[in-house]
């Protein structure tokens, strides 16, 4: 694309594939294209060392293009904007401040989001259960079926709402998730209930996942209401820190906030298990949420993105009574004012008074955002 079109991103990545290619290739100097792989015989791994080949030979045959990479402020720049993708229900806001997306049918028609903060695309990551959470069941992870969703994008931001089911039916999660036109803000609402007959050996919330290994020379940053720490990658002592607190900073660049839920990060401090055919190690920062009778999930988590936005982690996420069962409120602020998102869970248009009345149409999400005077 960059030889054929004068694609300016497409060079840019292929440079960066490159990169990454010659610093994992350094790191057993054993002569595998991807370091972090065991050595087999057949199999997956085999198809991952001769597909890499492929492509090195393709170079090799056809000419290495004359690239330089962008900018990251121009990178940011040319990809500025809101896209979706229909097909696996996917939609995607891309600012200066990073990257935000959520996916009703990614890999395995799994559910998940991602986040990349600018200034962590060296750290930031994502794994199938991302934004939605781990559910266990006699210690078996459960699979995500998504049931109904609405989506709404705009220019500059998105927002989507719907249910997802796991045990046949017998866990209902209510989520919803809204990338504000800031660039640098975002909401995730997560209500979830289970059958009386339902017993969970696990039930961890959001999930957000931080690679710690070479690509960040073995380091993560965090810090928190109660201290900060430098999480130690490979080599490490993996552990879990309970933080005692309701926000979190990754890298001076990502900021997670929750209404009441202390957070918690899991450091790995090793690789990812060979039967997973994973690279990186990943730690992860996650909620363990109260269970009130069936209703095991009952939070929202404001993300902020980018060094502007970590600036507002702190600032607290109020609840709002609504009186309503099925529909959740919370009030925030972001740096140009405060915003109030309204979730709406039920299958019919429901009046909530919050910041005066409104309308919240049946399965979706309003935000009300006052600036600044």
């Amino acid at each position: 694309m960059f030889e054929e079109f004068g694609d300016r991103i497409a060079g840019h990545m292929l440079w960066h594939e490159i990169r990454y290619l010659d610093e994992s290739m350094r790191y057993p100097a054993d002569g595998r294209f991807n370091g972090r792989m065991p050595h087999a015989a057949g199999g997956r791994y085999f198809q991952f060392e001769t597909g890499v080949m492929g492509q090195l030979g393709s170079l090799a045959m056809f000419g290495m293009p004359n690239l330089e990479p962008l900018s990251d402020e121009e990178f940011r720049r040319a990809k500025a904007g809101t896209v979706a993708y229909p097909y696996v229900w996917l939609q995607v806001r891309n600012s200066r401040q990073g990257i935000f997306s959520f996916s009703w049918r990614s890999l395995s028609h799994g559910v998940m989001g991602m986040v990349i903060p600018a200034g962590g695309e060296h750290v930031l990551g994502s794994d199938q259960d991302a934004f939605v959470g781990r559910f266990e069941i006699g210690g078996e992870r459960l699979k995500p079926i998504p049931l109904c969703h609405t989506d709404h994008t705009t220019d500059r931001g998105f927002s989507t709402t719907g249910i997802v089911t796991y045990a046949n039916g017998r866990i209902r999660q209510s989520i919803a998730v809204v990338a504000l036109e800031d660039g640098e803000t975002s909401i995730v609402i997560d209500r979830t209930e289970i059958d009386d007959d339902v017993t969970l050996s696990l039930n961890e919330g959001l999930g957000i996942y931080v690679m710690n290994d070479f690509m960040n020379d073995n380091r993560v940053r965090i810090s928190f209401e109660t201290g900060r720490q430098t999480i130690k990658g490979v080599g490490g002592r993996a552990r879990l820190i309970e933080t005692e607190s309701n926000w979190i900073k990754v890298e001076g660049c990502l900021g997670i906030e929750t209404d009441d839920s202390h957070l918690f990060y899991e450091d790995h401090a090793i690789r990812n298990t060979p039967i997973r055919w994973k690279s990186l190690l990943q730690d992860r920062v996650f909620l363990c949420p109260e269970t009130k009778d069936r209703t095991v999930r009952d939070f929202a988590c404001v993300i902020r993105q980018g060094s502007a936005g970590t600036r507002c982690v702190g600032d607290g996420v109020e609840r709002l009574v609504t009186d309503q069962k099925n529909v959740r409120a919370f009030r925030f602020r972001t740096g140009k004012g405060t915003v109030t998102a309204v979730a709406n869970f039920t299958c019919a248009q429901v009046s909530v008074n919050v910041s005066g009345s409104i309308d919240v149409p049946a399965m979706d999400t309003i935000v009300i955002e006052e600036e600044i005077g």
